[in-house]
C-alpha cells in the first residue's frame, strides 16, 4: 500500500502571480478523488499554504492535509497543531505587521497571511528591484527578532518567516507515516526547496 504526498503550489498547480488565483483542474479533481476512494492508496496534500486555505482549494473528503509546511494536520484519524507555533503566533503578528507597513504598498508585492507565518511573494517585482527588496526585508526581520524566534524560508519568489522551530515536511511526514500507518511505501511529490526536507 501507498502513502502518497503532494505539495500544492507547482506540483497539483501551476505557480501564478497572485496565490489566491489559484485552483485545482476538474482532471487533477477527479484523479485525486479516485485515488482517494482506493483502498491501496492513503493520500495527503502537505502544503505551504495555511491548511484551511489548502483543503478549500483541493477540497476532497476522506484525505490527510498538512498545512503551514506540516505545522497543521488533519485527516480521518489525526488533528495535530505543532504546539511551539502556537506561542510563536503573537510574534509572527508583530512581525506581519512591521512588514505590511514596510511593503504593504509597494507594486508587485503581495503578503500572505497565515496562522503561524507569513509570506512575502515578490514574482510581480521588477527584476531590478528584486535584490534591494529581499535585503531590506531581511534587515528588517533581523531588526525585530532573533535567529532564536524565526526562520525565513526561501522558495520560488518567496521569503517566508516562520516560527523557529525545529520543524519542517520531513518531519511533519516522519510523523504522518507514524501515525497512519509506518508499514505505507511513503512516495512524495514536490517541486520547492521547502520539498527538500523530505527528499532527505
Amino acid at each position: 500500500d501507498i502513502l502518497l504526498m503532494l505539495d500544492f503550489d507547482g506540483t497539483l498547480v501551476p505557480i501564478v502571480n497572485n496565490p489566491a488565483d489559484c485552483y485545482l483542474s476538474s482532471e487533477a479533481r477527479d484523479l485525486l478523488s479516485a485515488l482517494s476512494r482506493r483502498e491501496d492508496f492513503t493520500t495527503c496534500i502537505i502544503s505551504g499554504r495555511s491548511l484551511a486555505d489548502v483543503r478549500k482549494r483541493v477540497g476532497i473528503k476522506g484525505i490527510y492535509y498538512g498545512g503551514s509546511h506540516g505545522l497543521e494536520i488533519s485527516g480521518p484519524a489525526m488533528n495535530f497543531v505543532h504546539p511551539e507555533a502556537e506561542y510563536a503566533a503573537k510574534t509572527m503578528r508583530s512581525l506581519k505587521t512591521a512588514v505590511r507597513k514596510e511593503f504593504g504598498s509597494m507594486p508587485g508585492i503581495l503578503i500572505e497571511s497565515k496562522p503561524f507565518s507569513f509570506t512575502l511573494h515578490y514574482r510581480m517585482l521588477r527584476e531590478k528591484n528584486i535584490r534591494s527588496v529581499i535585503n531590506r526585508f531581511k534587515r528588517l526581520i533581523s531588526d525585530l527578532s532573533s535567529k532564536e524566534q524565526i526562520s525565513i524560508l526561501m522558495g520560488k519568489k518567496v521569503l517566508e518567516v516562520m516560527p523557529h522551530i525545529d520543524w519542517n515536511k520531513g518531519t511533519a511526514v516522519r510523523l504522518l507515516g507514524s501515525r497512519i500507518g509506518e508499514r505505507l511505501l511513503p512516495v512524495y511529490v514536490g517541486d520547492d526547496r521547502t520539498d527538500e526536507t523530505v527528499f532527505k
